[in-house]
């Protein structure tokens, strides 16, 4: 399967309530209130690819945390 294929698989989804608890199916964008990645060596990735491909899905709370972030 090529990129352009596959879904994004994020580390967090905090995602609305649903009587069938997401069973029936996945949830939509509009269902997503957060989506999280936890970057260490993905950064660049997350911060290009990953972000474009929410923002075209709607889903509008993306946050990045950035483990290899060095404080000085």
């Amino acid at each position: 399967m090529s990129t352009t294929d596959s879904e994004p698989e994020p580390d967090v989804v905090i995602a609305r309530n649903r009587d069938d608890n997401y069973l029936a199916s996945h949830p939509e964008s509009a269902d997503i209130l957060l989506v999280i990645e936890v970057s260490d060596s993905t950064l660049k990735y997350d911060q290009r690819t990953k972000l474009s491909l929410y923002a075209e899905a709607g889903i509008t709370n993306y946050w990045i945390f950035n483990l290899g972030m060095k404080i000085q």
